[in-house]
């Protein structure tokens, strides 16, 4: 087999199987999107992901989000998946156990505004902790410029790429400090804990080195007003850094 990346037309379930000891039949394909196919699996009562890469390009991240998830754990101190890289036919796949959380995006709606301000704060927290790491102590696979990822991206098609956008960050490069950014940091990304306080932060994928507004334009998304300034206002105070609105408000996604 030539190819680095799976498809839904071969048996998937079976190397599922392969990689879980005494796994069960317990197993649900998640409705995902166009990076991976996605796998949800119980046995022997672990809950378990699988991620299949689609194409050539996300077979090339797979180990990148392995990596930089398992190093954000150790050397950054930010709760995050512990993957395991699996090879199937010199296939790369990622296969890890579920963190037990709620996703953001599902919570957001019926959150009070005294949970909003808390998970505010904790997220601008751990921007905080990507934003100050020392860029040079990062693993080689991060060492890659956001604007160079993020132009080489396989497009769905024209129409859903603007490009405007990337020159807005490739010109904001030239003047903005590099830091150690998430690269998608949105809801989706974000798990919760039983308290609804920021348990984990998942998805590494995009993870490189650009500027601080890359992270903080992309939580703009799928999010409402009075929780995206709480977290710019929270950001200012713990950074002691005076954001400028209108590099925001061009970098929304």
């Amino acid at each position: 087999m030539n190819s680095t990346f799976f498809t839904e037309n071969e048996d998937l379930n079976e190397i599922i199987f392969s990689s879980i000891n005494n796994c069960n039949k317990d197993i649900k394909k998640i409705s995902s999107g166009w990076t991976n196919i996605v796998f949800d699996i119980i046995s022997n009562n672990e809950h378990y992901i699988v991620k299949f890469p689609r194409d050539q390009f996300w077979s090339n991240c797979i180990e990148k989000d392995a990596l930089i998830s398992n190093f954000v754990n150790s050397s950054i101190g930010i709760n995050s998946a512990k993957i395991n890289i699996h090879y199937n036919n010199n296939r790369p796949f990622l296969l890890y156990k579920k963190i037990d959380g709620d996703v953001l995006t599902e919570k957001i709606k019926i959150l009070d505004k005294d949970e909003i301000k808390n998970i505010a704060q904790d997220l601008a927290k751990i921007f905080y902790k990507f934003h100050s790491f020392d860029v040079k102590k990062l693993p080689d696979i991060a060492q890659n410029k956001f604007y160079d990822f993020i132009t080489n991206i396989p497009k769905l098609n024209e129409d859903s790429y603007d490009y405007s956008l990337f020159n807005q960050m490739k010109n904001d490069e030239k003047d903005e400090k590099k830091v150690f950014i998430h690269g998608d940091l949105n809801i989706g990304n974000v798990l919760l804990d039983k308290n609804k306080r920021v348990l984990a932060i998942i998805d590494y994928a995009f993870a490189g080195i650009g500027d601080i507004y890359t992270d903080l334009s992309r939580m703009s998304c799928r999010t409402n007003d009075y929780f995206f300034e709480l977290l710019l206002e929270e950001y200012e105070k713990i950074s002691n850094i005076k954001l400028n609105r209108e590099k925001i408000e061009n970098r929304k996604i």
